[in-house]
């Protein structure tokens, strides 16, 4: 290898080393604990098809089926080496995601697209968690590699794709935006006239669609996201929920993140009118595809992001800036990640959910760890009320031993509206929903009780002060009521 390549290949290598620093950091979905429990569940005899954790909604159909690879590779992982070892997993398939990114500068020996690397992770650092969401994010972007990939073989290369969607069908629904990715590179070919090869992608595209039926659910496997993100009531999700809220809502704009992202697209822009001549129809469709997404909801800002570098990787090649590929440049890039790796181990980088540091186990900042180590100590058992995000943790911790009021697997938004938000509204709902549910302890943030916050829940605090409900438990995270 000559010197050069290598040197390239090196400050590469760092830049993703120094990307999966960045995505290194405790757990923090409470869906994971979800897909832990599930998990178990397939080892001891398969998913139920009711839904026993939930109190509030008894004999809720569940619809898990479509994930169920996701649950067991994170159940397997877990089971065989910890938590540590799942969020190895999880920075591994973010850095799978920049290298996906960075690929076709890298094939061109250009190292200046690394300078864009941290721009980009930084505008997706909102979903560095462990979701099964990563797995289509990362399949999406392999995709665009695959689909893009210089071959002399290219049916060698397109016999690939339906083997991709049948192992995406069974990780997580987003397989949708691979279709999306199929029929825009057809688009493209289209108005490039290479005939021939848009023939190929729609035969490739209908095998797809074919092999997407080899799933738990059969047909309704495929069309069931379709149906609950169609459905009106989605949109109470969007409100309540951060990852489905829209990346540009009031107040978003200000966080650095969403920043980043911009910047991204508008570089990204700017690169592909320098080369408009060339016309690169398939990166211009690619990245209006991409702001769409990232303009509908903080879930696609990491796909986003980095989708939009690969657009730049795709173009800064082809512009002949010579001072640029000097060893100053590569000398300059190499410092770089050298620094941002130093400033990640020691002072970790600002976040919206909170301050991001390289770490392993359980985050104690998002989760009420010594909450339910109390409960379990004191062998209290009942019915829970809980924050939405701590569901899943809850079960899983107290081994579904306790039912919860709700988990994030959950696909009713009209219940999160109308029975979950009752605790906020009045004194009479508060008792209703009380009453209604029989409800024996509420673990909650301590922000709930905190007078004059806007989350408190003000019903709740004044039945703490009568004297009807009182404190069994706090720490600085969370707090346990009980009667």
């Amino acid at each position: 290898m000559q010197p050069k390549r290598f040197f390239n290949l090196a400050v590469a290598c760092t830049a993703l080393g120094v990307l999966f620093l960045a995505a290194l950091h405790p757990i923090q979905s409470d869906d994971l604990f979800m897909y832990l429990t599930l998990g178990r569940h397939m080892r001891e005899g398969g998913l139920p098809s009711i839904d026993p954790y939930l109190f509030a909604l008894p004999n809720h159909a569940w619809h898990i089926a479509h994930e169920w690879g996701a649950y067991w590779i994170f159940d397997r992982i877990f089971a065989l080496a910890g938590f540590n070892w799942v969020i190895v997993f999880k920075a591994l398939l973010i850095t799978g995601m920049g290298l996906c990114a960075l690929w076709p500068a890298i094939l061109a020996s250009d190292h200046r697209v690394v300078l864009l690397l941290p721009l980009a992770a930084y505008a997706g650092c909102l979903r560095f968690s462990e979701k099964a969401s990563l797995f289509s994010d990362f399949l999406s972007l392999f995709l665009l590699l695959l689909l893009t990939r210089r071959s002399r073989d290219a049916w060698g290369v397109l016999a690939f794709v339906p083997l991709i969607f049948l192992v995406w069908i069974n990780l997580h629904p987003g397989f949708y935006f691979g279709f999306a990715i199929l029929a825009l590179t057809i688009v493209a070919r289209l108005l490039q006239r290479a005939f021939a090869e848009a023939k190929r992608l729609f035969w490739v595209t209908v095998f797809s669609l074919l092999a997407c039926l080899c799933n738990p659910l059969g047909w309704q496997g495929v069309v069931y996201p379709v149906g609950k993100i169609l459905n009106p009531t989605w949109q109470i999700f969007r409100t309540h929920f951060v990852e489905w809220m829209p990346t540009l809502a009031e107040g978003f704009y200000r966080i650095a993140a969403v920043n980043a992202l911009l910047l991204i697209w508008c570089l990204a822009a700017i690169f592909l009118l320098y080369n408009w001549r060339k016309r690169p129809y398939l990166e211009c469709i690619i990245l209006l595809f991409l702001i769409g997404a990232g303009v509908n909801a903080v879930r696609f800002m990491l796909f986003s992001g980095l989708g939009a570098l690969w657009v730049i990787a795709r173009q800064l090649p082809e512009i002949p800036w010579p001072h640029l590929r000097s060893r100053w440049c590569l000398a300059v890039v190499a410092i770089e990640q050298v620094v941002l790796a130093l400033i990640l181990v020691i002072w970790g980088y600002p976040a919206h959910s909170g301050p991001m540091h390289v770490g392993v186990g359980i985050s104690k900042i998002s989760f009420p760890v010594g909450a339910a180590a109390f409960i379990e100590k004191q062998g209290m058992y009942g019915r829970i009320f809980n924050e939405t995000d701590w569901g899943s943790y809850l079960i899983w911790r107290l081994g579904g031993s306790r039912q919860v009021f709700y988990h994030g697997h959950i696909d009713d938004p009209r219940f999160l509206q109308k029975e979950y938000m009752a605790v906020y509204r009045s004194p009479e709902e508060f008792h209703r929903l009380v009453e209604t549910y029989k409800i024996d302890m509420f673990v909650l943030r301590k922000r709930s009780l905190a007078k004059g916050h806007p989350m408190a829940i003000k019903p709740l605090l004044e039945q703490v002060q009568l004297g009807v409900w009182k404190i069994a438990f706090y720490d600085e995270m969370s707090v346990v009521l009980v009667r």
